[in-house]
């Protein structure tokens, strides 16, 4: 076969090939947004090619003319603005907090608004409410709840909430890092829970910062620095539910955040906070950062939900 026709052959298979090989490569997906254009696609009313009507606006936002990945990315962009974590109730010296509704942008029926939308029609998000876990009627009244995470019916056995004086960026970090570490936590009856073992040696990989513990007497920076508010916190919880404790220790100075002598200090492979779940039920430690507040809860499982 001549050179020339070689290189036509070639060059038509390669034309059919490539098609065919992009066929079986599945669509990228964008990390952030999590929609690939199929997704868009597979709604009627969200044709990739539809375009927003002209004079369509949001919040001030002139939409005209815009197509969905386009409006998807000024939604997206939106959230950190407009979405808003529910707020659970506690109490701190005896004064009630209050739980709050959160919400979080419905990005689908909000696209399908805008782009149904008429001419010069001025377009409100649609939101997803999101509920607290915890009320002030579970809290007052000992009422029996759904706790979603586990799919349960659960009670609160107690909880215990500490203010944060100290609300320095570096230390409300170590401490928001290492109440998410214990969050959920779900302990069974008879085991028993370690908080240098859920917790580890905090590091900066770990996205821990510098910030005062107290050391000899001293207040001295370090990997963090704040955790003990978290161990005192779970502590004093802990100890309102008449759970066992096994194994717990005193700073060598005086805190702020709890009254003398109800704080529980650790350090990684010396000192331990240890308790153990001597119900017949499970229980599941439940974990919040509000405001300027460290809130810790101990739930009691009561039945599975089928």
């Amino acid at each position: 076969m001549q050179p020339k026709k070689l290189k036509l052959y070639i060059f038509l298979i390669m034309i059919f090939l490539i098609p065919l090989i992009i066929s079986f490569i599945p669509q990228k997906t964008d990390q952030k947004n999590n929609y690939t254009t199929e997704e868009f696609r597979s709604n009627k009313k969200l044709s990739i090619n539809e375009i927003v009507n002209r004079g369509v606006s949001l919040n001030d936002i002139n939409l005209s003319g815009l197509r969905i990945n386009e409006v998807y990315k000024i939604l997206y962009s939106l959230k950190g603005k407009k979405n808003r974590e529910s707020q659970n109730a506690f109490i701190f010296n005896n004064k009630i907090f209050s739980e709050k509704k959160g919400r979080s942008i419905n990005i689908k029926k909000s696209i399908n608004k805008i782009l149904t939308a008429n001419i010069n029609q001025q377009i409100n998000l649609i939101y997803n409410p999101i509920a607290p876990t915890i009320t002030t009627d579970i809290i007052l009244n000992h009422k029996i709840f759904k706790f979603k995470k586990y799919q349960i019916k659960a009670k609160l056995l107690s909880h215990y909430a500490t203010c944060l004086i100290n609300n320095e960026s570096n230390r409300r970090n170590n401490i928001n890092i290492s109440l998410n570490k214990i969050k959920y936590y779900y302990l069974k009856p008879s085991a028993e829970f370690s908080f240098n073992q859920v917790i580890g040696i905090p590091t900066i990989n770990d996205g821990y910062k510098a910030a005062p513990i107290i050391e000899a007497g001293k207040f001295i920076p370090k990997v963090g620095g704040g955790i003990c508010q978290v161990s005192s916190t779970l502590y004093n919880a802990v100890k309102k539910s008449n759970l066992k404790i096994v194994e717990r220790h005193h700073h060598s100075k005086s805190v702020s955040y709890v009254p003398s002598g109800q704080d529980a200090t650790i350090v990684p492979q010396k000192k331990d906070f240890r308790f153990v779940n001597t119900l017949k039920n499970p229980i599941i430690i439940f974990t919040d950062l509000i405001d300027k507040y460290v809130v810790v809860y101990i739930i009691e499982e009561i039945s599975k939900i089928n």
